[in-house]
């Protein structure tokens, strides 16, 4: 939240080092330290910390602060890279699901479409279980029709309808005439 406030509002203002030091990080190393002090706009004295910086003290320091909320300030240009580092990374995996959740919701929506259809125009013919996959939640089938053995996959179905079945059981399926390789298990409907 402060980032955006300073990226979007911040004002630059110098300051004075005030303390300059090191200590010991987490890793076993020495990291440096300053500390400064800047006086806002209406004259009010604040103070801050930052790691990973050195100067002496006395020396004038370009800060940057919210001018309607000077307790939001860092040195000038800190912390902004490490968004920026991952921006892309973060966009593409953002793409990637929003790829795959389109593809997910179209195909969805085509196999209910298909499933609406076929409970209207479908021929239905006796099927048999071929396998229990995916955890459990979907059925492939196996059915024969005038022009011979063809096969589907449910959608993800609840647990407790798929645990009815076992492989090489009867299930009713519905498929397209007009295309023998389009059908839906009548429990889909």
């Amino acid at each position: 939240m402060y980032q955006f406030l300073l990226i979007a509002h911040g004002d630059e203002i110098t300051g004075k080092i005030i303390d300059s030091g090191s200590i010991r990080g987490l890793s076993g190393g020495y990291v440096n330290y300053i500390r400064y002090q800047f006086k806002d706009d209406a004259g009010n004295l604040h103070t801050g910390q930052s790691s990973g910086y050195s100067g002496e003290p006395g020396a004038t320091i370009l800060l940057e602060y919210v001018p309607f909320f000077p307790i939001i300030h860092r040195i000038s240009g800190e912390g902004q890279t490490k968004g920026y580092k991952w921006r892309w990374f973060i966009f593409g995996v953002g793409l990637l699901f929003s790829i795959a959740g389109i593809h997910w919701l179209l195909h969805t929506r085509a196999r209910v479409r298909l499933g609406a259809r076929l409970s209207h125009e479908g021929i239905m013919v006796k099927g048999i279980v071929h396998r229990i996959t995916d955890n459990g939640r979907t059925i492939t089938y196996l059915y024969t029709t005038n022009l011979g053995i063809f096969g589907g996959k449910t959608l993800p179905l609840p647990k407790t309808l798929v645990q009815e079945y076992r492989e090489k059981d009867q299930v009713e399926v519905l498929y397209d005439p007009a295309f023998n390789k389009r059908s839906v298990l009548k429990i889909e409907l």
